[in-house]
C-alpha cells in the first residue's frame, strides 16, 4: 500500500545549523519506521529545463484569462516573459512515496486478510478489473497512521508538502512514465475520482448501472463477465505506450514515445558528505542543465541485511585489506546502534536517469557522461551506467510502481542519508500568482500580493539607491492588475485600485505601460501626476461621497488628523493635548454648519460661474432662484437627470472649505468649551489654532478654493508629490511634508475604507448609487502604495496614517506597500507588523543587523543579504520574510523579468530619460520593444557612460544639461534607426 505526498520545499532556507536540526528531527521521525522492513521511502527530484515554458505558461494562465476579460494587452510582455524566465528556471518535481508491506501485520491478521478482501456477494465477475477490495482494513488503518505521522512532523520540521489524492497522485506517477503521454488533466479511471472514497453501497449503484447498461465483457470468455464494464487494471493505464529498447549500439537506452532515456545507478555512496544542493550547483556549473531525475529508496532494518557480507567480510579481510575496511564499517554501525545515540541504519538505493527526444542519441549519450561525471564529483561517488535490463533501470528511476532496484544497496546511519536527499528546496507559499520569482538554482517561485495566506497585508521594501527597490515595487503592481483577486468582482472584470503615493517618476513608466495597453479611448483609467501647490491641483479635504452633508468616519478621521497637522505649530513639532478633541468638534460643527438639512444650518448658495454647471442647468431646465443653493443642484442633477459627473462638480461648490473652520472656531459652542484652554507655552489653544491655520491659508493657497484636481475615473494612479514636500531638516519642510503626504492620500485613496456598514451614513436618497459602488470596493483588494518613505522621517502624521493602514488595512481589503532606502527608515512598530520584508540590499552589515533584529530572521538570513550584491542581467536579488497564517518564510530570490518589461519600468535616472525622450519621438511601446533589441540587459549605462566620458574628455559635457544632451542624442540616433528599419 502506497500514499504520494508531494515535496514542495522548506518554509526558510537552511543553513548548516538549521539543516542541522531539521536532519535530526527528521531521521528521529523516519528512522522509528525503518527499524524494521515494514515500510519503505522513495524520495523522488525531476528537473526538466525544457519543460520550463510549459511550467511558466501554467503559472500565468489565470493573468492571461484577467488580461482577456479587463483587455489589457499584454500579451507580448508576458510571452517576452516567459522566454526570457524559460532559460532560468527548470520544471522541479518532487515527491514523497511511502509503502507500507504486509509485514507490518501480525501473523494473525494476515491469516484473516483473504475474508477481509473478499469482494461482496452482489460483486459481479470480473476477470481482470481492479481489485477494488484487495486493501484489508487493518491495513489502510496502519499505513494511514504512518502516513499521519510522517505529515505532521515533516511539516513541523519546516516543510512544506500535501498528500496527494488517488487522481492526482496516479496522474503524477504516469508522468514519470510517459511525460509527452500524459496531459495535466489526465484522470485515471478509479472508484475514487477524489481524495475521498466512495462507499460501498455508491459503488454497489455505479457497478449494478454498468452491468445493467451491456453485458458485453473486455477480452473474455464468459458471458457474465463484466470486466469492459468495470475500472481498468492501474498497470494497463500508467502504461499507456509500450517501451521498446534500442538496437544494438544503444543496448542501454529505452524509446517510450518520442523520448528515449538512459540510466544508471549510485555503486558506492559518497565519501564526503555533501547536500543535495551541491549537487544541483554542480549540475547548473557545467552549462546549460539538461533534464535528468532521481530516486532514493529507503528500506529499513538496513543492518539486518549486512549480517552475512560481515561474516564474508571477515573471514575473507586476510586476503583483501579492503574487506577489513567492510567489516570494521558494519561494526561502526552496530556500535553506534547499540550506544546511547541509537543511531538507526537505513539500507539506500539510488538510481539516476535522463532523456531525450528521438534522433537526438548522441546529445543523450553527452547527457549521460555529464551526469555520471556530476554524481562522481559529488562527494567522489561511484556510479555505473552498466544496467542491464534498460527497463529495469527504467522503472528504478520512477516512483510509486515497484520498491525493485536495479540499483546495489548501501548502509548508513538515516540522518545522513536524508542529508543526500532533495529537502532543502525553497518553496513558496502560493500555489500561482502573476508575480514569477526564481531561486538561485532555477526553481519558479510564484507571488501574489492579493493572496489570503499572509497574517495581514501590510508589506515592506528595503533597498539601497540602485538596489532594484523601485522595479519591485512596480512589478508588485503590474501583477495586481493581473491578479483575479484584485480585478473580479460587482460589474464584471476591471483593473484594480491602485493609489501611489510617489517622490519622484518611480512609477511613471508603470503608468505608461498600462495606458499603452489598455483599449483604445480607455487610457484614462491610468493617470500619473505631479502635484503642485497651483489653482489647476486645488485639492479640498472636506470633500465627501456624492450627496454626503458630512463625512463618512474613515474620511472624518482623516480630516481630522490633516487639520491637526495644519494646525500644529511647526517650530515645536508637538501637538498640543486637547487640540484633537477640539478639531473633532470644529469639524462636526463645519458640516452642521454648511448641511441643508440640519435646523441651524446655512447652506452656501448657488451662483453662476462654472460654465460646465451652468451649461447643464440651462440645458435640463432646472428651476433657479434666489434662495437656490449648492447642494439644490447636486440633487437635480444626481436625483432627477441623473448627471453624476455634474452633480459631483458642483457638490464641490456645496462642501465647506477650510477657511470655513475660522467662522465655525468662533462659535459660542466651541469658545465655552475650549475658550481657556492653554497650550503648552501658555497661549490660549483657540488663539493658536487660528493663528496656525490663518498661516496655512496664507501659505497653501490651494486650500482657499473649490476643488479643481480631478481624477476622474482612473483606478490606477499615481500622485508625485515631491515638489509639495519640504526640507526634512528643517521643521517647516518636514510639516509641509505632513501635509502634502496626508493630503495626497485623501485625494486618490478616500474612499479606500468604505464598507457596507458606511451606506448607513449617505443619505437615504443617494444609498442605491453608493452600493454597488462600496460592494465592489469591499469585494476587491486595494493598493496604496508608499514609495521613499525616508521623506517621512520627523513626520508624525503621515507615519502615524500609515501604521493605522498596516494595522486595520487587511479587514478593508487594504494592501498598504512602503518603500524605503535604508532599514531604520522604519519604526520597530511598522516591521512588527509587517506581514512581509522584502530586501533588495543594505549599505553594510550593522544595517543587515539592526533589520534582521527587529524582524526576528536567522543567523544564516543574515548571511545571505550581506552576500546579495546587486542586480544583474540575470535579475535582481532580493531576500523576502513572509509571515503566513501556516508558518513563516524566509527566502532568498531574483526578480527576474523580460526586456521590454525592465525597460518599461526603468527607473534608473539615466535609463528613463533615454527611455522618454526616444517614447516623444516613437512611442512608449515602440520604445520600449526597440530599446529590449539593443540592450536586452534592459540598461544602456554602460553605453551612456562611455558616451559621457569621451563628451568630458573633448570638454562638451561640463554639466548635468550637458550630460543630459549626451542621452538625447542618443535617442535621436535610435529614433533615426526606428524609421529606417520601418521604411525598409
Amino acid at each position: 500500500m502506497l500514499s504520494v505526498i508531494r515535496i514542495d520545499g522548506t518554509r526558510v532556507m537552511t543553513g548548516p545549523d538549521d539543516l542541522e536540526s531539521m536532519l535530526n528531527s527528521m531521521a528521529l521521525t523516519c528512522g522509528n519506521y525503518l527499524e524494521d522492513s515494514n515500510y519503505d521511502f522513495e524520495i523522488y527530484i525531476e528537473r526538466d529545463p525544457e519543460a520550463a515554458r510549459g511550467l511558466i505558461g501554467g503559472l500565468y494562465s489565470d493573468a492571461r484569462r484577467v488580461m482577456e476579460r479587463i483587455g489589457l494587452d499584454l500579451e507580448g510582455l508576458i510571452q517576452a516573459r516567459e522566454k526570457y524566465l524559460s532559460k532560468l528556471i527548470v520544471d522541479e518535481r518532487v515527491y514523497l512515496t511511502l509503502w507500507t508491506r504486509t509485514s507490518v501485520l501480525s501473523p494473525k491478521e494476515l491469516r484473516n486478510i483473504g475474508i477481509d478482501t473478499q469482494a461482496p456477494d452482489w460483486w459481479p465477475a470480473d476477470s481482470d478489473a481492479q481489485a477494488v477490495y484487495l486493501a484489508a482494513q487493518k491495513m489502510v488503518d496502519r499505513h494511514s497512521s504512518f502516513v499521519d505521522t510522517i505529515c505532521a512532523d515533516l511539516s513541523e520540521a519546516g516543510i512544506r508538502l500535501k498528500l496527494l489524492d488517488v487522481t492526482t497522485g496516479l496522474r503524477a506517477i504516469r508522468r514519470a512514465v510517459d511525460r509527452e503521454g500524459t496531459a495535466d488533466d489526465w484522470c485515471p479511471s478509479t472508484p475514487w475520482q477524489t481524495a475521498e472514497e466512495l462507499s460501498e453501497d455508491e459503488i454497489a449503484k455505479d457497478v449494478s448501472a454498468r452491468y445493467e447498461a451491456s453485458s458485453i465483457g473486455r477480452g473474455t470468455a464468459n458471458e457474465d463477465d463484466v470486466t469492459g464494464l468495470l475500472w481498468p487494471r492501474l498497470d494497463e493505464q500508467l502504461f499507456a505506450r509500450p517501451a521498446e529498447c534500442l538496437p544494438p549500439n544503444n543496448p542501454q537506452n529505452l524509446k517510450i514515445g518520442s523520448y528515449i532515456y538512459a540510466g544508471m545507478d549510485l555503486t558506492a555512496g559518497p565519501r564526503e558528505l555533501q547536500t543535495f544542493n551541491r549537487l544541483i550547483r554542480r549540475m547548473r556549473m557545467g552549462g546549460k542543465e539538461f533534464p535528468w531525475r532521481v530516486k532514493f529508496l529507503m528500506r529499513g532494518g538496513g543492518l539486518g541485511r549486512l549480517g552475512f557480507r560481515r561474516t564474508l567480510a571477515a573471514i575473507c579481510q586476510i586476503t583483501n585489506p579492503e574487506n577489513k575496511l567492510i567489516k570494521d564499517a558494519i561494526d561502526e554501525l552496530k556500535s553506534r546502534y547499540l550506544s546511547k545515540e541509537n543511531v538507526l541504519s537505513a539500507s539506500i538505493h539510488v538510481s539516476f536517469c535522463t532523456w531525450a527526444r528521438i534522433g537526438q542519441e548522441r546529445q543523450l549519450e553527452e547527457q549521460l557522461s555529464r551526469l555520471q561525471s556530476v554524481v562522481e564529483g559529488w562527494g567522489h561517488c561511484e556510479v555505473s551506467t552498466s544496467i542491464g535490463d534498460p527497463l529495469a533501470g527504467f522503472m528504478s528511476s520512477c516512483f510509486g510502481l515497484s520498491t525493485a532496484s536495479t540499483a546495489p544497496f548501501g548502509v548508513g546511519p538515516v540522518k545522513e542519508i536524508l542529508k543526500l536527499q532533495p529537502w532543502q528546496r525553497d518553496s513558496s507559499p502560493y500555489e500561482k500568482g502573476p508575480v514569477i520569482f526564481r531561486t538561485p538554482d532555477g526553481r519558479a517561485w510564484p507571488f501574489d500580493i492579493s493572496g489570503n495566506i499572509t497574517t495581514s497585508d501590510f508589506h515592506l521594501i528595503v533597498g539601497s539607491s540602485g538596489g532594484g527597490k523601485s522595479v519591485l515595487l512596480n512589478t508588485f503592481n503590474l501583477g495586481a492588475c493581473l491578479s483575479p483577486g484584485q480585478t473580479a468582482g460587482v460589474g464584471g472584470f476591471k483593473l484594480p485600485r491602485i493609489a501611489l503615493i510617489d517622490y519622484g517618476p518611480t512609477s511613471k513608466g508603470l503608468i505608461n505601460l498600462i495606458r499603452e495597453n489598455l483599449p483604445p479611448g480607455q487610457e484614462y483609467l491610468a493617470v500619473y501626476r505631479r502635484l503642485r501647490y497651483d489653482e489647476k491641483n486645488v485639492i479640498n479635504p472636506c470633500d465627501t461621497p456624492l450627496g454626503s452633508r458630512k463625512p463618512p468616519s474613515h474620511q472624518r478621521s482623516m480630516l481630522v488628523n490633516l487639520i491637526c497637522q495644519l494646525a500644529t505649530d511647526a517650530s515645536s513639532g508637538r501637538t498640543p493635548e486637547a487640540l484633537t478633541g477640539m478639531v473633532s468638534m470644529i469639524v462636526d460643527e463645519l458640516y452642521e454648519n454648511k448641511s441643508d438639512r440640519t435646523r441651524t444650518g446655512a447652506p452656501k448658495l448657488y451662483s453662476k460661474g462654472d460654465y460646465i454647471v451652468d451649461d447643464a442647468i440651462q440645458t435640463h431646465k432646472m428651476p433657479i432662484s434666489e434662495d437656490t443653493t449648492w447642494w439644490d443642484v447636486v440633487d437635480y442633477m444626481a436625483q432627477s437627470v441623473k448627471e453624476y459627473h455634474i452633480a459631483t462638480r458642483a457638490q464641490r461648490y456645496a462642501v465647506p472649505m477650510l477657511a470655513d473652520l475660522l467662522y465655525v472656531a468662533n462659535m459660542s459652542q466651541i469658545k465655552d468649551l475650549y475658550g481657556e484652554t492653554l497650550t503648552d507655552t501658555g497661549e490660549p489653544l483657540l488663539s493658536s489654532f487660528k493663528r496656525v491655520i490663518s498661516e496655512a491659508l496664507r501659505d497653501y493657497k490651494i486650500f482657499s478654493r473649490p476643488s479643481t484636481f480631478d481624477l476622474g475615473s482612473a483606478r490606477i494612479i499615481s500622485l508625485d508629490i515631491d515638489e509639495c514636500c519640504g526640507d526634512s531638516s528643517t521643521p517647516q519642510g518636514r510639516k509641509q511634508t505632513s501635509i502634502a503626504c496626508l493630503l495626497a492620500r485623501f485625494a486618490i485613496a478616500g474612499d479606500f475604507y468604505l464598507i457596507k456598514d458606511n451606506i448607513s451614513e449617505f443619505e437615504t436618497d443617494y444609498q442605491d448609487y453608493h452600493e454597488q459602488r462600496i460592494q465592489r470596493l469591499n469585494e476587491t483588494k486595494k493598493i496604496l502604495g508608499i514609495d521613499e518613505m525616508h521623506k517621512t522621517k520627523g513626520c508624525p502624521g503621515p507615519r502615524n496614517q500609515i501604521v493605522m493602514d498596516g494595522r486595520v488595512g487587511r479587514k478593508f481589503g487594504v494592501i498598504v506597500i512602503a518603500a524605503t532606502q535604508m532599514a531604520d527608515d522604519f519604526d520597530k512598530e511598522m516591521v512588527n507588523l509587517a506581514s512581509s520584508i522584502w530586501i533588495t540590499g543594505t549599505r553594510n552589515a550593522t544595517e543587515t543587523k539592526a533589520i534582521a533584529g527587529n524582524a526576528d530572521l536567522s543567523q544564516f538570513a543574515e548571511e545571505v543579504i550581506n552576500k546579495m550584491g546587486g542586480p544583474t542581467k540575470r535579475g535582481g536579488p532580493v531576500f523576502t520574510s513572509i509571515k503566513t497564517r501556516f508558518g513563516k518564510h524566509e527566502h532568498f530570490l531574483y526578480n527576474s523579468l523580460g526586456p521590454q518589461e525592465l525597460w518599461a519600468l526603468q527607473t534608473s535616472p539615466r535609463n528613463a530619460l533615454l527611455r522618454d525622450l526616444l517614447a516623444e519621438k516613437v512611442g512608449y511601446k515602440n520604445s520600449w520593444e526597440m530599446l529590449a533589441k539593443i540592450f536586452p540587459e534592459g540598461s544602456a549605462q554602460e553605453i551612456i557612460d562611455k558616451r559621457i566620458n569621451a563628451a568630458l574628455e573633448l570638454g562638451n559635457a561640463k554639466n548635468d544639461e550637458e550630460k543630459a544632451g549626451v542621452v538625447a542624442l542618443m535617442a535621436e540616433e535610435l529614433a533615426k534607426r526606428y524609421y529606417v528599419s520601418s521604411a525598409a
